[in-house]
């Protein structure tokens, strides 16, 4: 298997196989990381022989969570319906 993907902050190879004509992998995968699509294709191999299943998960890589900070400080400081007060 692609050791782009092994390496790709934000994604997590649990098991990786190869059969005959095909590939197969499952692992962890935060939103904000690369498409493990595009590292594969990058790499040589065809979209049409990998088995893929991917759950999600939040990486605690530092740039991963800063951007995560970032857009909560971000939606908080924003008013909201809730924020809103009738003045009378």
């Amino acid at each position: 298997m692609s050791p782009s993907c092994e390496n790709e902050t934000g994604i997590v190879v649990i098991e990786a196989d190869r059969n005959w004509l095909s590939y197969s992998i499952h692992g962890l995968r935060d939103p904000m990381a690369a498409d493990p699509r595009s590292l594969l294709s990058a790499s040589g191999i065809s979209e049409r022989d990998v088995s893929e299943k991917w759950e999600p998960y939040l990486s605690l890589d530092p740039r991963f969570a800063s951007a995560r900070r970032l857009a909560i400080q971000e939606s908080q400081s924003q008013p909201g319906i809730q924020d809103i007060r009738i003045q009378r």
